[in-house]
């Protein structure tokens, strides 16, 4: 078994180097038992014609996260949630990148940011379950990666982000009934709209923070 890289969170770490498509091992852990679930963001960017460019914001937990990135060459950058840093000031992450031949340990560099943006408390939000499309979030162009979204109807619930959502209709995102919750992608700022199979009584909670 091979010896962790570790390198205390300070901000945003990244990755500049570019690297081929692979199978990336994260281990985040802490000296205190972690009492959260996602310890943060990795946000992987393309490389497309000499620059960078968003692909995608993945949330990652406590403990090991084995993703693959089907990318001919990326950067990673990890962002911690609001107040990790504060409550979990021993969290130290390790990344490894996994291929056919050899388990390579990426060695980990980048800037330090002082403290994470200020964000406001929680605006909670309860939406009665509808058979028709209704709206759960406007867009916000301040909102922050902590909110979720939880159906406590008796019916399975569908979101769909940007335009009006339809039952079993793809793009849309199922959530789980009776106390099934979904992340808010860190990143997406849009509206989000939402509809529950027929049937359905009750509501669900929509949990949004914002940055201030």
């Amino acid at each position: 078994m091979p010896n962790w890289m570790t390198q205390n969170i300070t901000g945003n770490i990244l990755y500049p180097q570019v690297w081929e498509s692979s199978r990336i091992l994260i281990r985040v852990i802490s000296s205190i038992p972690p009492v959260w679930r996602k310890a943060g963001y990795l946000k992987i960017e393309a490389l497309i014609d000499g620059e960078y460019f968003v692909d995608e914001y993945r949330p990652i937990e406590f403990g090991n996260n084995l993703v693959k990135i089907l990318l001919p060459a990326y950067r990673l950058s990890f962002e911690p949630v609001n107040r990790l840093i504060s409550i979990y000031p021993n969290t130290s992450i390790s990344i490894y990148q996994l291929s056919i031949n050899e388990v390579r340990s990426l060695q980990m560099s980048g800037s330090y940011i002082a403290a994470n943006p200020a964000i406001g408390s929680d605006s909670e939000t309860i939406k009665v379950a509808s058979v028709t499309s209704i709206e759960l979030l406007p867009a916000n162009p301040n909102r922050s990666p902590e909110g979720l979204i939880v159906n406590n109807a008796n019916r399975d619930m569908w979101v769909r982000f940007g335009s009006a959502a339809a039952v079993a209709a793809s793009p849309c995102v199922e959530i789980l009934r009776n106390g099934g919750n979904y992340d808010i992608p860190g990143g997406y700022t849009g509206v989000i709209n939402g509809i529950w199979e027929s049937g359905a009584t009750g509501s669900c909670v929509v949990h949004e923070f914002s940055y201030i």
